[in-house]
């Protein structure tokens, strides 16, 4: 989605902007999207609505500490937020408490070298989201401790405990139905099988 992830060319499009260099089709694309801008009659598209509001929350006479003085944000499981939207919160956060939570699995210097298959396979999300919030400049990152996991027979807890420590499996777990992994066609069908596992 150009809006979400390319807002900035979106935006040059609408201002008779050559498409960029790397864009196979952008001139019937520009084209096709001035047009788009033309029949809206006005109405502001999603890109033109975020640079907006970028602009107005790098304005530092932007008041929204004292308008709402008691306002904080925390955001939950942004690992794959689109980086236009970490650019919002991190903008944000000049003028507000903002804090992004996020399960990011392996380190940022980890990589291709986690001992863990598994954490190894996941290296590429991982990469990304650190080069994301790298772009943002200095960021204060806080890693969360995980909690004493204890002691349990289940394939689940082994699984944890293996992620945790960064370890190679060395043990085969017998399957006791506290792993299941489903393949959904849509966010729809992902909540009813978990409204049918929680059911049953």
């Amino acid at each position: 989605d150009y809006q979400v992830y390319r807002p900035e060319v979106l935006a040059g499009w609408a201002r008779d902007t050559a498409p960029p260099a790397d864009f196979a089709h952008g001139v019937w694309q520009a084209e096709l999207w001035r047009r788009l801008v033309a029949d809206a009659g006005g109405t502001r598209d999603r890109a033109s609505e975020m640079l907006a509001l970028l602009d107005a929350l790098a304005d530092p006479e932007e008041a929204l500490r004292q308008t709402f003085p008691e306002v904080r944000v925390s955001v939950f499981g942004a690992l794959l937020f689109p980086p236009i939207y970490l650019r919002v919160l991190h903008a944000l956060a000049h003028h507000v408490p903002v804090t992004v939570y996020a399960v990011v699995p392996g380190d940022a210097a980890g990589g291709e070298s986690h001992a863990h298959p598994l954490l190894r396979a996941l290296a590429g999300r991982t990469r990304d989201y650190w080069a994301v919030t790298g772009g943002l400049g200095d960021v204060p990152r806080e890693s969360l401790p995980i909690s004493d996991l204890g002691v349990s027979p289940t394939a689940l807890h082994h699984l944890q405990t293996a992620l945790a420590s960064d370890t190679t499996p060395t043990t085969t777990v017998p399957a006791d139905g506290s792993i299941r992994i489903h393949d959904c066609h849509s966010e729809r069908r992902e909540l009813e099988a978990l409204r049918e596992r929680l059911a049953a």
